[in-house]
C-alpha cells in the first residue's frame, strides 16, 4: 500500500497541472483578441494586459494578474514575459511572448500580429480536438491490452488455482509471469507513444 500510495500525490499534481494547462490555452485565444481590442480602443500594452487580469477568468487571470504584479515592481515586461512563460511552460504562449516583444522592438501593428496569433491557437485547438477524437480507438486499445492479462489472471486464479499456483512454485513459471509482465507493459507504453500525436 505504502509503495502504490508514494507516487500518487505526484501523479495527481501532474494531472492538475495538465488540466490547469489546457484550460489556459483555451482561454489564450479570447484573451488575445481581448488584448487586440483593447489596443484598438487606444489602451497602451500594460493597460491591454490589465484587462484580462481584471476578467476574472481562472487560469488566465490569476496568471495575467501575477504578471502585472512584477510590472508594477519595475520588473520589465521582457523579465516579466519570460518569466510566466517559464512558469507555465507553455508553447502558444512562448509565441505570444515572442510576438509581444518583437513588435515593440520593430514597430509593427501588435493588434494585428495579436489577431493572427488567435487564429493559429483556434486551429490548433482544432486539430488537438480531431486528433484526440481520432486516437480515442487506439488509447482504448492500449488499456484494454494492459488491463486483460491481469483480468484473465485473477478469473483463472479463480476458476483454477491449483494449476495457477505453478506460476509461483516453480522457476520456469515466475519466469513467464515476469516475461508476461514486461511484454504487456512494452506493449502498453508503445500503443501510448502511437497514439500521442504532438502538434
Amino acid at each position: 500500500g505504502a509503495l502504490a500510495a508514494f507516487p500518487m500525490p505526484r501523479i495527481y499534481l501532474r494531472w492538475l497541472k495538465k488540466q490547469r494547462l489546457a484550460k489556459f490555452n483555451e482561454q489564450l485565444e479570447d484573451a488575445l483578441l481581448s488584448m487586440s481590442g483593447s489596443l484598438k480602443a487606444g489602451f497602451s500594452i500594460n493597460q491591454a494586459l490589465e484587462v484580462v487580469a481584471h476578467e476574472n477568468r481562472k487560469p488566465i487571470s490569476f496568471e495575467f494578474s501575477l504578471l502585472i504584479q512584477e510590472l508594477r515592481l519595475g520588473v520589465t515586461l521582457e523579465n516579466a514575459l519570460d518569466k510566466m512563460s517559464t512558469r507555465l511552460n507553455c508553447q502558444d504562449f512562448e509565441l505570444v511572448a515572442v510576438s509581444i516583444l518583437t513588435a515593440r522592438q520593430t514597430g509593427g501593428e501588435l493588434t494585428a500580429t495579436l489577431e493572427r496569433l488567435a487564429g493559429v491557437i483556434r486551429e490548433r485547438v482544432r486539430i488537438t480536438g480531431r486528433i484526440h477524437a481520432l486516437t480515442a480507438q487506439g488509447r482504448m486499445q492500449a488499456l484494454i491490452i494492459g488491463l486483460m492479462p491481469l483480468a484473465l489472471f485473477i478469473a483463472m486464479m479463480n476458476i483454477a488455482p491449483d494449476m495457477m499456483n505453478a506460476f509461483f512454485s516453480t522457476v520456469i513459471g515466475i519466469l513467464c509471469l515476469v516475461a508476461v509482465i514486461i511484454l504487456d507493459v512494452t506493449g502498453f507504453l508503445v500503443i501510448r507513444k502511437i497514439t500521442n500525436i504532438d502538434i
